[in-house]
């Protein structure tokens, strides 16, 4: 029987490897490049676990510079960061302050919608150099003021929280502040530092602090990503590479969280605020350098 007479087609294309397990193009086909951003992520998320923030400030710069490709590490890390908030969470809950997440919410919906439909409008760059500026210098003050040992009145726990209501001055502010951080994160991808400042300044303790900010970026995750599949800007290619760095949030998680356990609240303050100023510094410097 001749190959033409054969009651079926003969496949004689090379056989492929599925494409799940191929290396996503974000990491350029290099296996190096790769493991070097699963170190970095991994150190991303640490931080996250440890204090709630900071996983942008880290991963996101040091990807970028790395692989040159911002829409799509802000997607890919767009995929991961609500793994380490829902392993917090998970566990986490009942510290998370409800009454001030019921406050907070709705408006960062409204201001991430009002963020991806914006056309910016004169020199973007520079707001985000103020708004660097701002936020250092408000991590310093903290910093300081914990140094000098002016910590004031006592830290606000998850029990006295949940039996404390929102009085309208403090709403007042809350209401703006995270409409800001909705804009800013529909904008410019950097919607954290305001509702960071506005969490310090409440004076809340670490478990309260942490659970209720990882809650709030849980939310800003699930409008991000509406908006992102919404307009296109998240696709199948960041869901790929999001894959392949999954089990770095996981480890990440996992060690950040191990680390929380060991800290004091008057080290994990201490930290908060260097991280703050921290924070603030790479807005400014990042946006300088996006500028030239």
């Amino acid at each position: 029987m001749s190959l033409e007479t054969l009651p079926y087609p003969l496949n004689t294309s090379p056989v492929t490897t599925p494409h799940v397990f191929t290396i996503p193009p974000l990491f350029q086909d290099s296996i190096a490049l790769y493991l070097l951003s699963l170190l970095i992520l991994i150190t991303g998320q640490i931080i996250y676990a440890t204090v709630g923030f900071g996983a942008g400030m880290f991963a996101v710069t040091l990807l970028v510079i790395l692989l040159k490709d911002l829409p799509g590490v802000v997607s890919t890390i767009l995929c991961l960061t609500w793994i380490t908030e829902v392993l917090v969470l998970s566990r986490e809950w009942r510290h998370v302050w409800g009454r001030l997440l019921f406050v907070i919410v709705p408006p960062l919906f409204l201001g991430v919608w009002i963020g991806t439909k914006l056309l910016a409008a004169g020199n973007g760059e520079a707001l985000k150099v103020a708004l660097g500026g701002f936020v250092a210098a408000a991590g310093i003050h903290f910093l300081i003021t914990e140094l000098r040992g002016r910590n004031g009145t006592s830290q606000l726990d998850a029990t006295a929280a949940k039996s404390q209501s929102i009085r309208p001055l403090m709403a007042a502010i809350c209401i703006p502040v995270a409409t800001m951080s909705g804009v800013l994160g529909g904008c410019f991808g950097t919607g954290g530092p305001p509702i960071i400042v506005l969490f310090k300044s409440l004076r809340l303790d670490k478990r309260t602090f942490r659970a209720t900010l990882l809650a709030f970026f849980f939310a800003t995750s699930i409008s991000r990503i509406t908006s992102g599949i919404t307009l296109g800007t998240l696709g199948m290619t960041n869901v790929h590479a999001a894959l392949w760095l999954a089990p770095g949030a996981v480890i990440g998680t996992i060690l950040g969280a191990q680390i929380y356990k060991r800290l004091s609240e008057h080290h994990f303050a201490r930290i908060v605020s260097v991280l703050i100023t921290v924070l603030g510094l790479t807005l400014i410097v990042t946006s300088i350098g996006q500028a030239r």
